[in-house]
């Protein structure tokens, strides 16, 4: 089973989640439509396929220049970060802080990735409506800033993660 855990492994893994965090975020302002298409019989799965993969030029037609930059950004910091945390725990199997971070990045980075109607959704349930409308049309960049947040908690949590990794397995004396 350690044969498994090499280098191209991880590589893939960060590439698998980046493109799965990619979709999720093209997809997330259309999820009814997505489910309908999957869920559908009357559709033959070639014409699903099909669909499925037209819809993911949305992310040229839904998203602006800088929502398109931050959702492949985000994607990808989340993919090589959570292919950093999975590499961290098999080192060292310790979760704490670094775990935490990630998460937290992943969270601000759905609130923040895609449209600023997509992040106002979440926020609205966690903030009421017009509180989540008004705190959204007064950020100046119109709530991408969660986008940018999530950058930089990413950024930070990777930072962190190899920092742990790069520290000796085992305490050294003298």
């Amino acid at each position: 089973m350690k044969a498994i855990y090499q280098k191209p492994f991880f590589i893939l893994l960060a590439v698998f989640i980046f493109l799965t965090t990619l979709v999720f975020y093209i997809w997330l302002p259309n999820l009814s439509f997505i489910s309908q298409t999957i869920f559908s019989s009357y559709l033959a799965p070639t014409q699903k396929t099909g669909i499925l993969v037209a819809s993911l030029g949305a992310l040229n037609t839904n998203f602006t220049a800088i929502s398109r930059l931050l959702a492949v950004a985000i994607a990808l910091l989340f993919g090589i970060n959570f292919s950093l945390t999975v590499y961290y725990l098999k080192l060292k199997l310790e979760l704490a802080r670094t775990v935490t971070t990630s998460l937290s990045g992943l969270l601000l980075g759905t609130i923040g990735a895609g449209c600023a109607s997509c992040g106002s959704v979440i926020l609205a349930s966690l903030l009421g409506t017009t509180a989540s409308v008004s705190l959204v049309s007064a950020l100046p960049l119109a709530g991408n800033e969660f986008g940018v947040l999530s950058i930089i908690i990413l950024g930070l949590s990777i930072i962190l993660l190899l920092r742990k990794i790069k520290e000796p397995l085992f305490c050294q004396t003298g």
